[in-house]
């Protein structure tokens, strides 16, 4: 089937066992190759927002994947030491107000699997309710 978003071709070498486990686990993960390394490239360096795409395979395809891939290569540049959290942990927590935002969080997730199933839903709203869903998920301390 033609793919509907106009691809280019990027060569890059592997050696010829990390292509054979790369087929493998397109196989098991039933994708094509091409998609699998897109979508893997894309979870480690996601693009900006308005140069982002709307819903496309690569990107559903990066939240199905395992954390059972191979090891990552070491960068040449070292992660920083700390990170800051999203979450305010002086904040009191509000039993009402977290429920609220869990009641808020499940009727996003809803929203964003329907339109990941094919239900319409304009481009703005899809990402603002991307936005909410990491905002929900900071502050209610989920991953």
């Amino acid at each position: 089937m033609a793919h509907k978003v106009p691809r280019v071709e990027c060569k890059f070498y592997l050696r010829p066992e990390e292509r054979d486990h790369l087929k493998q686990v397109a196989q098991e993960k039933e994708v094509s190759l091409s998609d699998l390394i897109g979508a893997t490239l894309l979870k480690k360096y996601p693009m900006e927002k308005k140069k982002a795409r709307s819903v496309n395979l690569a990107a559903t395809v990066a939240n199905s994947i395992s954390s059972a891939l191979p090891e990552q290569v070491q960068l040449d540049e070292p992660l920083p030491e700390k990170t800051e959290s999203l979450v305010d942990e002086s904040a009191p927590r509000d039993v009402d107000s977290i429920r609220e935002k869990e009641a808020r969080l499940r009727e996003v997730n809803r929203m964003l699997n329907l339109a990941k199933k094919g239900e319409r839903l304009e481009r703005d709203v899809y990402f603002a309710l991307i936005e909410e869903q990491k905002t929900l998920r900071a502050s209610l301390g989920h991953n």
